[in-house]
């Protein structure tokens, strides 16, 4: 029979009055019944058989685990075992990539890769967004028998163990070779990791930032030995610092290998001694319009200078390239204008070699936009004199002609049919002409430009005018004339006045003067060549500047006495019929085409300017 104290230690800790707080902080009383022996033996059997069944499924468990671990560690051990080397992966790699580039944007420039915000007035790292599809082809690799095995074991790491390979550039720099210097070109960043399908033949289109800090005075002097087509030297590459991840369930990457230091020589892939390389030069200037020269206008300074001003036909410099690439590269709609500009210039010698400087000259073009068509302005302002490299360097001469720099300078630039090569070296005006300002928001900020101009040098140009000779010697007339015969030769009198068409000279000065004259004049009578006065050498001759109020052109005449002595009767017959008509109707219509020279004389030097033509009638009695 229980006792008490065996009653006190099987009752419950709380009494059948077991106290609950309902929430209301009221205690309630529920009364529970007291479990009965049976009831104990019937839950100490029921733990008995947990007990058991947790023992029973255990030893399974650990059978399946040592079995996946054994068939993991032959996993592994198989892809160490069939691991390539570095430098065989490095090389490969290229041969089986496949890259496809579908649409190129530039951005605009940022501060870092941290900051996304868009600054370009004084962003470092130019952005471009690329959408670009990567294959992967390892049948390259397979048609080398020699490695057949070790693309095999490429592959079975790629495919069965990586499946999708995550490459994060940490950071990319390119660099050139000279004189065992290595000058940076440029930092490279990706915004993010691509992460790209190894499967074979798969293809992942990526979408990719790009980031690129360049370092212009570097880059430049590579674009110059590009555009001149001076591959001597050339040695492009780069080292990278990438983070490799392997890919896994719900994007979560697994760290693979970082590698920090890759490097791919750019002149394996680019061989630049190939002659079937392309002539970037050539290439360069195909893909931009180029401008022709529409106005020319000239005034007086009040400080002995001559103001000089030249219009283009209206262009659109970047329209030509933007169409040849639209089909893969755009740009922003951010102005892409070029700020006001100083020019400095160097003009060819007698070799077509531009090493001729221009002390005297001041040259500064407007702000112009790139894109918009428009005409590009420059004003210039020159005092003299000329340089005698450009004014009395001889380049060649005969009896009747000498051939100045000016000289071959100037037919160039009258003759439409000509281009005019010059050299040009710009910078960022300090001082704006007209007060134009750049713009804060423009695609290449201010202080790259002027770095880039700075760098680029002395760079080639060559342009076409519109200006001809046919529109500057306005009109040529003989007062008059008169033809005697004595000496048993013919002998001709007359003073001829040339007109020179000054329409882009604005002045009220007699700056400028025409005191020697030279050339051939050509006399026809009813459409028949008949006489021809060779002038060889130069002539005195007289001029003066016109201001018609009319046409509101100013002009000069130039006036001198026709010689005589070498004139050469090419028509005797047509001549008689000449002698003919004066002898009967006291006069007689002749027609002439001429070609002269003349010495221009100014504050600049004295300029020789050749082959101006004209035609003319007169009455000759």
């Amino acid at each position: 029979m229980p006792t008490e104290q065996d009653d006190i230690e099987t009752r419950p800790l709380l009494s059948d009055d077991t106290r609950n707080n309902n929430g209301n902080g009221t205690i309630q009383h529920t009364n529970q019944p007291h479990p009965t022996q049976e009831d104990q033996d019937d839950l100490r059997n029921d733990r008995i058989l947990q007990n058991n069944r947790t023992r029973r499924w255990f030893i399974p468990i650990i059978l399946i685990a040592a079995i996946l671990l054994v068939i993991s560690s032959f996993k592994i051990t198989k892809v160490i075992k069939h691991s390539p080397s570095m430098d065989q992966i490095q090389d490969d790699v290229v041969q089986v990539s496949n890259i496809k580039i579908n649409q190129v944007h530039i951005d605009g420039w940022r501060q870092s890769k941290q900051n996304p915000a868009l600054d370009n007035d004084s962003g470092k790292y130019l952005q471009v967004s690329t959408q670009v599809n990567y294959t992967i082809d390892y049948d390259k690799l397979l048609l080398n028998d020699e490695s057949r095995n070790d693309t095999e074991n490429i592959k079975f790491i790629a495919e069965r163990f990586i499946k999708t390979l995550c490459v994060d550039l940490n950071n990319s720099t390119t660099f050139h070779n000279v004189d065992d210097k290595q000058l940076k070109l440029a930092n490279i960043l990706i915004q993010d990791p691509v992460c790209v399908s190894l499967i074979n033949g798969t293809t992942t289109p990526l979408n990719i930032t790009v980031l690129i800090q360049p370092n212009m005075k570097n880059i430049m002097s590579i674009l110059k030995k590009l555009l001149s087509h001076d591959y001597k030297g050339l040695e492009l590459w780069s080292q990278l610092d990438l983070t490799l991840y392997k890919q896994s369930l719900m994007n979560f990457n697994i760290k693979l290998i970082n590698i920090p230091k890759v490097t791919v020589d750019w002149t394996q892939l680019f061989h630049w001694d190939d002659d079937n390389m392309p002539n970037f030069e050539e290439l360069f200037w195909k893909n931009f319009d180029m401008p022709i020269l529409e106005e020319f206008d000239v005034t007086d300074d009040k400080d002995e200078y001559f103001n000089v001003r030249l219009k283009s036909e209206p262009i659109s410099l970047l329209s030509k390239f933007l169409n040849n690439y639209s089909k893969w590269l755009s740009i922003p709609d951010a102005p892409l204008v070029i700020p006001s500009l100083t020019w400095y210039l160097r003009l060819p010698n007698c070799h077509d070699e531009c090493v001729i400087d221009i002390p005297t000259l001041e040259c500064e073009s407007q702000e112009f936009s790139l894109l918009e068509r428009n005409s590009i302005i420059v004003n210039n302002r020159i005092n003299g004199p000329l340089p005698s490299e450009l004014l009395s360097h001889v380049c060649s001469s005969d009896e009747e002609n000498t051939v100045t720099p000016l000289t071959l300078l100037l037919n160039n630039l009258l003759n439409d049919s000509s281009s005019c090569k010059i050299e040009l070296k710009g910078q960022v005006s300090e001082t704006p002409i007209n007060n134009v300002k750049p713009n804060d928001n423009m695609l290449i900020p201010i202080d790259i430009l002027d770095l880039m101009l700075h760098e680029l040098d002395y760079f080639p140009m060559a342009f076409n005018t519109t200006l001809n000779t046919t529109n500057i010697l306005n009109e040529v007339t003989i007062d008059n004339m008169r033809l005697t015969w004595s000496d048993n030769r013919v002998h001709m009198v007359g003073t001829m006045i040339a007109t020179i068409n000054l329409s882009f000279y604005d002045t009220e000065e007699e700056r400028i003067a025409v005191h020697n004259i030279k050339g051939d004049l050509e006399i026809y009578h009813d459409d028949t060549h008949f006489l021809s006065i060779p002038m060889k050498v130069w002539n005195k001759s007289a001029s003066e500047i016109i201001h018609d109020d009319e046409t509101d052109l100013t002009m000069m005449e130039i006036t001198f006495d026709l010689n005589d002595d070498d004139m050469i009767v090419t028509d005797k017959g047509e001549l008689s019929q000449v002698f003919n008509e004066i002898f009967f109707k006291w006069e007689t219509l002749v027609t002439f085409d001429s070609v002269v020279d003349v010495v221009v004389e100014s504050i600049l030097g004295q300029i020789v300017v050749t082959g101006l033509k004209a035609s003319g009638e007169t009455i000759v009695n």
